[in-house]
């Protein structure tokens, strides 16, 4: 006698456990993706930010330093204007001494017969107007010129040039009659590139003109005042 058993039932059971058993792994494995897939977002949204922050960071220093370098640039024209204007200061009273300097060294270099009537010494290089008795008087004084110059001890006219060449003697304008030797590399032209623009002979009714006629005159020079 045989027992016939029916398993159908019990494969279809299984058959469903298996089922089920795949669909939870299934949703697990698309909970683990969705969670995943959130974590690497959060991730990407945090770096994102972080980069964010890191930007506008770098932008507020950028600005930051970009104004210091705005300030730095006022003060460095603000330094220079003051520059300027202690230069234009120091050149003005440089022109004040220096003018005085060749005024006092003209009178004394000016010969009788020449009479000076204009001194420019607001341009470069400098003018001389004035007037003499003759054509040789204005020779002169562009002689007198060329004999002044500059010293160790001060504002002097060459006498003389002894052969050896080495020294040459010279009278101090500030003691008249005091001479001396020095050294003829130690001495500086105080009047340079002395040049005579005009002569113009005229008729002259002035008193000091005994001949009746005068040389008016123009004569273009440089200033040496570093000696």
């Amino acid at each position: 006698m045989y027992i016939y058993i029916n398993l159908l039932p019990v494969r279809q059971v299984k058959r469903r456990e298996y089922g089920i058993q795949t669909l939870v792994l299934l949703g697990l494995v698309l909970v683990a993706a969705i969670v995943l897939n959130f974590i690497w977002h959060r991730n990407i949204l945090s770096t994102q930010e972080r980069e964010a922050r890191r930007i506008a960071s770098m932008q507020s220093k950028i600005q930051e330093l970009e104004k210091t370098v705005v300030e730095i640039g006022i003060v460095e024209k603000r330094r220079d204007e003051i520059i300027e204007r202690l230069k234009v200061l120091e050149e003005l009273k440089g022109n004040r001494k220096g003018a005085a300097l060749v005024l006092n060294t003209l009178a004394l270099a000016v010969p009788s017969g020449v009479v000076l009537d204009e001194v420019d010494e607001n341009v470069r290089p400098s003018f001389l107007k004035g007037r003499a008795s003759s054509h040789d008087d204005v020779a002169e004084f562009m002689r007198q010129l060329q004999a002044i110059v500059s010293t160790p001890q001060g504002i002097a006219r060459i006498v003389d040039k002894p052969r050896n060449g080495f020294q040459v003697r010279v009278e101090f304008l500030s003691i008249p009659g005091k001479t001396e030797n020095v050294l003829a590399n130690s001495v500086k032209y105080f009047f340079q590139n002395i040049e005579l623009k005009r002569a113009e002979q005229k008729a002259d009714n002035l008193p000091g003109t005994p001949s009746g006629m005068r040389v008016n005159f123009e004569i273009q020079l440089s200033v040496n005042y570093l000696g």
